[in-house]
């Protein structure tokens, strides 16, 4: 299980991507058809994130968009402009790579709110997001979807970059760090101002949750570290899936990112070490009577791969 979910999180980042002279572009694309059915660009989207018999349960449903829904539709197509706009920043911490052109396929089944698929695309599951948040109309929504777009995006980039600088993923502890170096940056431009430092120090939200999480993150690591692929998945469950508050690994490196947000390399150094960048973080960051675990954990893994 551990495998496939890397997959998900890795698919086709091995793809060559086109170069592109002109600045990047953005399309959207419809996943569901005149007559409620989805479009075959999103029916290949989920038919990999889901079980066979999941993806038949829904592949031939007639369910066009409710009105809710065709308001999530309206503002992504209303936010292209913007979108395009704001790539090149986002570009910047993984040049060289050339940023995409991507589409966004918006379907309304067996997706999540916002996920990507291969290279150039980006999914938008507009039922989930109107389950989730609500009226696309609100104000709070507005930011939202900008938030998760970012998220994306730079998921897009993250596979430029990592065919060329491949994550080691060769053992459960590997793959862990690999995930939580993707879902980290992705989780990082998905931080409402809520989560945000002011004056230095951790918000009062942000301080609680690495209070809460950075225990079991080095509980899950040091399990990782002589953990077999078979029982992996559940020691990596909610890692950087679930309820965002609660993603023990994703949300402690979006939030020490944050910390060091006012250095303008933080997120290019944070690139170039890979899954070496999470160590580099946590060490400066975990909460002092944390810190000497890091050590402990790697020394167990090396102690377990060695008795192997």
């Amino acid at each position: 299980m551990w495998r496939r979910l890397l997959l998900l999180l890795l698919l086709n980042f091995f793809v060559t991507l086109p170069i592109h002279a002109a600045e990047p572009l953005l399309q959207v694309v419809l996943g569901v058809d005149d007559h409620g059915r989805s479009t075959q660009p999103w029916q290949q989207m989920i038919a990999v994130r889901l079980s066979e018999s999941q993806f038949r349960a829904i592949e031939s449903l007639a369910k066009p968009y409710t009105p809710a829904e065709s308001a999530w539709v309206q503002l992504v197509q209303s936010r292209l402009s913007q979108w395009e706009t704001e790539i090149p920043s986002l570009a910047v911490p993984f040049r060289p790579v050339v940023a995409p052109d991507a589409r966004i396929v918006l379907g309304n089944r067996g997706g999540e709110d916002a996920f990507t698929h291969d290279p150039h695309t980006i999914g938008f599951d507009v039922e989930r997001l109107n389950v989730l948040y609500g009226d696309a109309q609100s104000g709070q929504n507005l930011v939202l979807i900008d938030h998760l777009f970012r998220h994306e995006y730079t998921h897009l980039l993250q596979k430029a970059w990592v065919r060329d600088h491949p994550l080691a993923t060769g053992t459960p502890l590997e793959t862990a760090l690999a995930e939580m170096w993707l879902e980290g940056m992705g989780n990082y431009y998905s931080l409402s101002d809520a989560w945000k430092s002011a004056g230095g120090r951790p918000s009062p939200k942000a301080a609680e949750a690495l209070r809460v999480l950075e225990p079991r993150l080095m509980t899950r690591l040091a399990a990782l570290a002589c953990a077999t692929p078979e029982n992996a998945h559940e020691l990596t469950r909610n890692l950087s899936s679930g309820q965002f508050d609660r993603k023990c690994g994703a949300l402690p490196v979006a939030l020490w990112l944050e910390a060091e947000s006012a250095n303008p390399d933080f997120l290019r150094n944070f690139i170039v070490a890979g899954e070496d960048g999470v160590w580099t973080l946590a060490s400066r960051h975990l909460s002092p009577e944390l810190k000497p675990q890091l050590e402990e954990v790697r020394a167990l893994e090396k102690a377990c791969a060695a008795a192997k």
